[in-house]
């Protein structure tokens, strides 16, 4: 639904708050819909107190949070059922397009400097998984941005194009306000640039040109996802908690292995994979050390994945065998000869790989640490180069952090791993979970991804107009540390 940010007055009516659309609907036709004829000039405003030179005792006029990136209480609109929602400005560029948006708590104040250096400590190792919003075309949200943004002819390669030439046009690109449908409009600079300009008076000209030509900036979404979060310990609810909330937008979840409770059947030490998948045993034929049953299902593991193994019957004809005869002779003669062998069903062409198969069991010991079948410390390789780590349990996701011990899931939840089921708990409540494989039920496994964040585009919100900051200074004996590229004669 949309909703308008509280920038004046008129901007906080209810006809501003919930008003619903669908994915087919279009967003440069969605703007006139929703302001129904509201003047430019309230729809565009940017709420600004003109409190700068005033001093207050109240914290909540010491920060303004209106257009402040992150979590808050959902407190001036209550048609939404959630508690919090977490404001997330999203940059859009047509081709790239985030895959989710995923929100963490950190339990805790926080109140230490956080810097840098002890980012990955304080923050990255705390993180606890709390909601994944899927941008992908697979929800309606994402099939209305892939409509919009990512196969839309009409959306504009840049939203500005400044031409410093003189009597060249320069032109804003994007949504007009009031008719709806991608525009773009000219509109002459010289009178402007004949006289110097400071820097901030020169970014005010050009970004208010948006409201002059009431034309919608076409990049940036104004998001903001719902959610609720209890934080508890696997015995208790947290009645009372002061936490933080961290919102991220992902490129992917990468899929880099799997993990399953379920102990695949043991094989004969001889066995071989032939062409065509067929496992064979040269010691038995039968390829299972317990033996091959039409029972229940049997699978073998390749590298995170599970494989259906079928018997099936061979007829080879004409084949010459000798058959015994009265006297203790033997003759020979030409039989169709029926021989029981065992095929892994899969795309994946397994000849000779017998020596990786099934070695993809796991589980979490009472610490939340990943063991192995041997019950070693699970290892990932590459662990310590990305930052951020889920194993998905159960259709929940949990983070994944490393320590001196080992790779630990760091969540509110506890477990506890039996010989055929499994228990999570929290907030005193358990839920049993089976891993019997039957013909209903195929291995289950927890899949563990890595995440890759999307680029954040940043922009300097602090600027100020006042009579200093018109103007670069440079200490007379040391040289300013800046990421801008400076020549210093």
């Amino acid at each position: 639904s949309l909703s308008a940010i509280e920038s004046n007055l008129e901007l906080g009516d209810i006809k501003f708050k919930k008003k619903s659309f669908i994915k087919t609907n279009f967003w440069d036709e969605l703007i006139p819909y929703f302001f129904e004829k509201t003047p430019a000039s309230v729809a565009f405003d940017v709420k600004y107190d003109a409190d700068n030179s005033f001093a207050s005792s109240d914290f909540k006029d010491q920060y303004d949070e209106i257009y402040q990136y992150g979590a808050r209480n959902i407190q001036n609109n209550k048609d939404y059922l959630e508690e919090f929602e977490y404001f997330a400005p999203l940059y859009v560029f047509k081709n790239k397009i985030p895959s989710h948006f995923v929100i963490f708590r950190v339990d805790g104040s926080g109140i230490g400097l956080l810097t840098k250096e002890n980012f990955t400590n304080e923050i990255a190792k705390k993180l606890k998984f709390v909601k994944s919003f899927d941008l992908s075309p697979k929800t309606a949200l994402g099939e209305w941005l892939q409509l919009n943004f990512t196969n839309n002819e009409y959306f504009p390669k840049t939203p500005l194009e400044m031409d410093f030439r003189e009597l060249e046009f320069c032109k804003w690109n994007g949504i007009d306000y009031s008719t709806g449908g991608w525009c773009s409009k000219s509109y002459f600079i010289d009178d402007y640039l004949e006289s110097e300009q400071q820097i901030y008076e020169f970014e005010k000209f050009i970004f208010d040109a948006y409201r002059v030509n009431e034309v919608v900036f076409p990049n940036i979404l104004n998001l903001s996802f719902l959610f609720d979060d209890t934080p508890s310990t696997p015995d208790v609810t947290k009645k009372w908690s002061i936490n933080r909330y961290y919102g991220f937008y992902i490129d992917s979840f990468e899929s880099i292995s799997t993990l399953s409770p379920w102990i695949a059947p043991f094989l004969r030490d001889d066995v071989q994979i032939l062409p065509g998948n067929v496992i064979y045993s040269p010691s038995n034929q039968d390829p299972f050390v317990e033996g091959f049953a039409d029972s229940r299902p049997f699978y073998v593991e390749y590298q995170g994945e599970y494989y259906k193994v079928e018997k099936f019957v061979e007829v080879s004809q004409n084949q010459v065998v000798a058959v015994p005869q009265p006297g203790g002779l033997l003759s020979q003669q030409y039989v169709n000869l029926e021989v029981t062998k065992y095929r892994i069903i899969s795309n994946i062409d397994l000849t000779s790989k017998q020596s990786e198969l099934n070695s993809n069991f796991g589980r979490v010991d009472s610490q939340n640490y990943l063991k192995t079948y041997q019950n070693q410390y699970l290892q990932i390789e590459s662990f310590d180069d990305w930052s951020v780590w889920l194993i998905e349990i159960d259709g929940v996701y949990h983070n994944l952090i490393k320590d001196n011990t080992g790779i630990k899931i760091n969540s509110d939840y506890s477990f506890d791993f039996n010989e055929n089921d499994y228990q999570y708990k929290i907030a005193g409540k358990n839920k049993v979970v089976s891993f019997v494989v039957d013909f209903e039920n195929p291995p289950k496994k927890f899949h563990i991804y890595r995440l890759n964040f999307s680029d954040i585009k940043d922009f300097d919100t602090r600027i100020v107009d006042t009579e200093y900051s018109k103007f670069e200074y440079e200490k007379e004996s040391e040289l300013t540390q800046t990421d801008e590229t400076k020549m210093h004669v």
